[in-house]
């Protein structure tokens, strides 16, 4: 696990465009959880990945987590805490925000796929 700051370009641009997605694209989606519990949290799937916003809670901020997922039927899906690549927090509620991100799962296997992504989803004309 790699805890940065987005100090590099490629770490930047990862975090501005997943940013960007989430606000250009993101619908509400319904989560139900192991317990049973509902959560209401935004989310934007791309490709192999689903990229979901969920609200600061009493454990954690603010944040956006990215999964990369296998469907099971049509467009369900399971959120495998094990498949999960990074995770974007909100540090404070500036403009621009300050931000963390915790890399997950080593960038080699995934980073360049997932810049093709955002930046192809982002191209998109409304």
């Amino acid at each position: 696990m790699i805890f940065a700051t987005p100090n590099d370009e490629a770490g930047r641009m990862l975090c501005l465009a997943t940013m960007k997605l989430i606000a250009r694209s993101g619908s509400q989606a319904t989560h139900l959880d192991e317990a049973d519990r509902v959560h209401q949290w935004k989310m934007a799937k791309r490709g192999r990945f689903a990229f979901i916003e969920k609200p600061e809670d009493a454990r954690l901020p603010r944040r956006i987590d990215c999964y990369a997922i296998k469907e099971t039927r049509g467009d369900a899906f399971r959120l495998d805490p094990k498949r999960k690549l990074f995770s974007l927090h909100y540090k404070d509620k500036g403009n621009p925000p300050g931000l963390h991100l915790i890399i997950l799962q080593p960038c080699e296997a995934w980073l360049a796929e997932m810049m093709l992504v955002l930046f192809t989803a982002l191209d998109e004309r409304d």
